[in-house]
């Protein structure tokens, strides 16, 4: 009973430091969290494919498009069209299209009770591995003038921070 204990403590203790980690770090975790759950081997074709989709769709959500968790997939591909023919993302007509033939099987399989075969699967978990790091690596860095805007935005930030305190302080003072 206490082993039972110790590993359910452990696994929630993982999935919390999981959900710490930045977007493509988090989603290369979900990936080996699916690799290592066996759902293939037990047939669980459904449940296999929604952790798969959650997956990419977690990532671009954090990384790109901030609705992606909640969109469909005709609507996250042309945002991902979009913003490529803008120029605000690097990435391939093949990227694209690899991902929106992985995200429609999902839905496939999700919804109309699709059985992709194993082969398949295993393949379009590759392939979603590939998405991922081409769109990290499409994703445009941002200049040194951007970094050192936001640098000086959070110093402002801070100085008004240590106002606002050092105000409430002489307040609370004045008052007693």
């Amino acid at each position: 009973m206490e082993e039972l204990a110790t590993v359910v403590k452990r696994k929630k203790k993982k999935a919390e430091a999981a959900k710490k980690l930045p977007p493509y770090e988090q989603a290369i975790f979900e990936l080996q969290e699916l690799d290592s759950s066996h759902l293939l081997e037990k047939r669980e074709i459904k449940e296999y494919y929604s952790k798969l989709s959650a997956a990419v769709r977690h990532y671009l959500d954090g990384e790109v498009y901030d609705h992606a968790m909640e969109s469909t997939t005709a609507e996250l591909i042309n945002y991902l069209e979009r913003e490529r023919e803008l120029k605000h993302l690097n990435l391939s007509d093949e990227t694209i299209r690899r991902l929106k033939i992985i995200l429609e099987r999902a839905d496939l399989a999700k919804f109309a009770n699709s059985r992709p075969d194993v082969i398949t699967a295993k393949e379009d978990r590759s392939s979603v591995e590939n998405v991922i790091n081409d769109t990290k690596a499409s994703i445009p860095q941002p200049s040194e003038e951007d970094l050192l805007r936001d640098q000086q935005y959070r110093e402002k930030l801070a100085r008004k921070k240590k106002i606002r305190k050092l105000v409430t302080g002489i307040a609370v003072v004045i008052i007693l």
